[in-house]
């Protein structure tokens, strides 16, 4: 299952907010355990839709999500800014 920190929330809210993305396009996780990363897309029937402060900010199809385990979305601080993550059991930050 694919959870949100608060810190990823916020994140994740601002991108789409940002109108960089077009109407009704939101970041999809995608790729498979072990090797996930972000992409904006528009959310399918076959997707489950992750909202943030009653905002959808996330999609993530729901037989890729069957096959993880608990993994957060999360944002690092790195040398060349902030960075979006994923850990499994815990969150990064919280």
């Amino acid at each position: 299952m694919i959870k949100l920190t608060a810190n990823g929330g916020m994140r994740l809210l601002a991108h789409v907010n940002s109108g960089n993305f077009g109407k009704g396009v939101i970041m999809r996780v995608s790729g498979t355990h072990g090797s996930l990363s972000l992409a904006p897309d528009s959310p399918k029937d076959t997707d489950r839709v992750i909202v943030h402060r009653s905002v959808p900010v996330l999609v993530v199809d729901n037989e890729l999500e069957k096959t993880l385990p608990e993994t957060y979305v999360d944002v690092i601080n790195t040398a060349e800014g902030p960075k979006f993550g994923f850990t499994e059991g815990k969150p990064l930050t919280e």
